[in-house]
């Protein structure tokens, strides 16, 4: 019996119809009949598969030395494949199945881009699809630096590894690796900056850096730690630290040191300054040791320049001039004195004016005149002007110096001949009809043996 979708037909003997799978040779035979007599033929059918039709999931791939290959499998569309055969002939670790045509192994060497050509065979035809396989090195290791950059921020740089297309970081807060979260996969060798506000300051952190390329990565660079940046308080009405940053040799006490111990006791130990020191002190603007301060322009915003050095013909412009100082620690804004003029560095004025404390029966007015003026011509955008009370003008002196003590990149015209460099505060004495002045000539020191009539200078400031 006729069937695998033919169809006989036993008045005409016709075998029509479309084969519906294939079939080994079958032989048929058809037999005639009539009332006369009887005739046979034979017919011999047999069913062969459609013609392969293949092709590769990947058509090129560039594998990694030492590293397994996604395996490369080919599907036929067409008829059912006998067997596959692939030529050149595949080795350097990676195998060929005749059965599936399939390309899989782990590459033992690099390799230029070599095309090989698979062809699937079966009864009725052939069909071939081609495979391009590079091999590349594995990228090597990189080798990363990671330093403290302003605020809570991390910076971390890394050797250039070539043929790598990109990189991939990773933080934690521990030397655990396996703990660590990947934060960046930047694509170049440039500098890459970590500008995750969720960094705590005052915080060690630890990098990993690794180089890939395709998908397949290196061996992790060794750890990079660094501590970010710690932040203390500013604007809170504070006073400065000392700016002393070297010892004096303790326990004995003998000659100077150029450096600061690691004793503990030492002042340079504590503070602004010991942070300054360890160079993980976060500043708004610059100083000695501890201090920050900003220089400001006529309008009271920063000089866009902030290194220069004064010049009486200097100019805003250029970083060589500026009528005021801020300081970010306690938001003070100081007056900057200069050659002549409103703010003469060597005008003298007695005690006694606006904003001087109500304490006794001697009042001179002398400097309302600089207070007036420094208001009306809203130095630095303010008219809030007044001279400082006793504490206030202390936390800018810098006892790290022998003479003129304030750090006088901000501060110039400072005079550092004996009694040349006295300023009044507006604190009076309560224990005599003086006043309380500092000597920024060569002491630094508090007294409250000025007399209210004696000629001391002034340095105003702003802010509360």
């Amino acid at each position: 019996m006729i069937g695998n979708g033919l169809q006989f037909s036993t008045q005409t003997g016709y075998i029509e119809g479309t084969p519906t799978a294939t079939a080994d040779a079958l032989i048929y035979t058809i037999t005639a009949i009539n009332s006369a007599a009887t005739d046979a033929i034979t017919v011999t059918i047999t069913v062969n598969p459609f013609a392969p039709n293949i092709s590769a999931d990947f058509d090129s791939i560039v594998a990694t030395q030492g590293v397994a290959i996604d395996p490369i499998t080919i599907t036929s569309t067409g008829g059912a494949v006998d067997s596959y055969s692939i030529s050149p002939m595949i080795g350097n670790g990676l195998q060929f199945s005749t059965q599936t045509g399939s390309i899989e192994g782990t590459p033992t060497a690099t390799a230029d881009a070599l095309i090989y050509t698979i062809t699937a065979t079966n009864l009725t035809a052939t069909d071939t699809t081609t495979v391009t396989i590079t091999v590349l090195p594995t990228p090597e290791q990189p080798t990363l630096v990671a330093q403290s950059g302003e605020t809570s921020d991390v910076e971390v740089s890394w050797s250039n590894v070539s043929g790598s297309s990109y990189y991939e970081i990773y933080r934690g807060t521990t030397d655990n690796r396996v703990a660590s979260m990947r934060i960046a996969q930047p694509s170049t060798n440039i500098p890459f900056i970590d500008i995750d506000t969720k960094l705590s300051a005052d915080t060690t952190y630890y990098y990993w850096i690794r180089a890939c390329t395709n998908n397949i990565c290196s061996n992790y660079s060794d750890v990079a730690s660094v501590a970010t940046l710690v932040i203390l308080s500013r604007g809170t009405g504070i006073l400065n630290d000392s700016g002393i940053i070297v010892t004096g040799n303790y326990p004995t006490g003998a000659g100077a040191s150029t450096v600061c111990d690691d004793s503990g006791v030492q002042d340079c130990n504590q503070g602004r300054d010991a942070v300054a020191i360890a160079q993980r002190l976060s500043k708004i603007g610059g100083g000695h040791g501890g201090f920050d301060f900003t220089k400001l322009g006529a309008d009271g915003t920063p000089l866009a320049i902030q290194d220069g050095t004064w010049s009486e013909s200097g100019d805003e412009a250029a970083g060589t001039k500026w009528p005021c100082v801020k300081d970010n620690v306690t938001n003070l804004i100081w007056e900057v004195k200069t050659n002549g003029g409103t703010h003469d560095k060597n005008t003298g004025y007695r005690w006694g004016g606006m904003g001087a404390d109500p304490y006794g029966t001697e009042f001179y007015d002398d400097w309302d005149t600089l207070i007036n003026a420094s208001n009306g011509d809203t130095l630095c955008g303010l008219n809030n002007w007044r001279v400082p009370n006793r504490e206030e003008l202390l936390s800018i002196v810098n006892y790290s110096r022998s003479n003129a003590l304030v750090d006088t990149d901000y501060f110039p015209n400072v005079n550092n001949t004996l009694d040349e460099d006295l300023y009044w505060s507006t604190s009076a004495s309560s224990s005599n009809e003086n006043a309380w002045h500092i000597r920024f000539d060569t002491g630094g020191f508090v007294s409250n043996n000025g007399e209210r009539s004696d000629s001391y200078k002034v340095r105003l400031v702003s802010g509360e």
